[in-house]
């Protein structure tokens, strides 16, 4: 499958990033690992005009120990979350979840940010643009029905990244940012109730940080 041509951007600072997602808005998808969005390219399922690549921004990475928090950056592959001693010390759920997804091969790309932001699919959605010409178009393709529960009146896609519940039942919190601003929001408040769209970040905000506050010392968890 080939990919429609788009403009590659590769900001050298997160505010430079903030600028390019400012100017570009709808007409531009976030790029870090690549393991999803490279699909979705191919399966012209998204067909932005800019692509804006994130990889050479080193202050979206990486995990951050304090007393009462470890803060964690979305550019962190899934790979060094399952490898790190605090995350497995502390949140020993998000460690066994991010060791769950897919392969080691697409662990060692994948990245945090990019489960959190994962895109919803269903059976319908996750196709060739070749075998979607075959289909009507549905909520998530610009269309006016759901087909995979008939006569509903919103998106049925589902959401399908592991380390999202385990961030969850650890009370995690996400920080939000764009051109002049900022928010934190507790990760249940960060998805709707439909398929699409798959989350409320808006057109130019970008996953910052997520904030993973210290369980008490007796507590457990497992996934």
């Amino acid at each position: 499958m080939t990919m429609h041509r788009f403009t590659h951007l590769t900001p050298s600072s997160l505010d430079e990033a903030l600028d390019c997602l400012k100017e570009r808005g709808e007409k531009a998808r976030i790029i870090a690992g690549g393991s999803e969005l490279l699909v979705h390219l191919k399966q012209k399922t998204v067909t932005p005009e800019f692509v804006i690549n994130l990889k050479e921004l080193d202050e979206l990475s990486g995990i951050d120990s304090s007393d009462n928090q470890i803060i964690i950056g979305p550019l962190t592959t899934l790979s060094a979350l399952t490898q790190s001693d605090a995350i497995r010390g502390h949140f020993p759920i998000l460690a066994q979840a991010a060791g769950k997804v897919a392969s080691v091969q697409i662990r060692n790309v994948a990245t945090l940010g990019g489960n959190i932001c994962l895109n919803t699919r269903c059976w319908y959605y996750n196709q060739s643009a070749q075998w979607r010409k075959s289909i009507p178009k549905c909520y998530k393709m610009g269309g006016d029905q759901c087909l995979v529960i008939k006569k509903s009146d919103k998106c049925n896609a589902v959401f399908l990244a592991d380390t999202v519940p385990a961030l969850m039942a650890l009370d995690a919190r996400l920080k939000i940012v764009r051109k002049w601003g900022k928010r934190i929001i507790p990760m249940d408040e960060f998805y709707g109730d439909s398929g699409h769209p798959p989350n409320l970040l808006a057109p130019g905000e970008l996953l910052a940080q997520i904030h993973i506050p210290r369980t008490p010392a007796n507590s457990f968890t497992a996934f």
